[in-house]
């Protein structure tokens, strides 16, 4: 995982040039946005949550920005199983071994197979807007 600010993007080879770009130049409205023929990336809006489930993926790394509110994301280490993979994620049992708070000056880059919980409330659940960016796996 690489967890820095926004404005560290460029400084990592392991972001495709055009996705930087794309992020550079989000677009407002929320929906599935093609980067390219591999990479592609989600505008969404939801209420943040108390508890959620852990989660990893195998084909795509995740690059998280909030756009609007903040949020918590624990990262941790993977339990059971719950819900086998289907559609490039799985969910399963965790234990948090530390989080980060996605703000709108921050990204966090979480490669496949690192499980990580999304979407959880700080204090009190809040609206947020997100972009979520998938990046295919060079070895998918």
């Amino acid at each position: 995982m690489i967890f820095d600010k926004i404005e560290n993007l460029a400084k990592y080879p392991q972001i495709p040039d055009d996705v930087k770009e794309f992020i550079k130049n989000c677009p407002k409205a929320c929906g599935r946005y093609e980067i390219n023929e591999k990479d592609f990336a989600n505008i969404e809006e939801y209420t943040t949550k108390k508890e959620g489930k852990f989660e990893r993926h195998r084909l795509f790394s995740d690059i998280q920005i909030v756009l609007n509110g903040k949020e918590k994301l624990f990262i941790g280490d993977a339990g059971k199983v719950l819900v086998p993979y289907v559609e490039d994620i799985e969910f399963l049992e965790g234990k948090p071994t530390s989080s980060v708070i996605l703000d709108g000056t921050n990204f966090i880059l979480i490669f496949p197979n690192e499980p990580h919980m999304p979407q959880m409330a700080l204090d009190k659940e809040t609206q947020v807007k997100k972009l979520v960016v998938k990046i295919l796996n060079k070895n998918s």
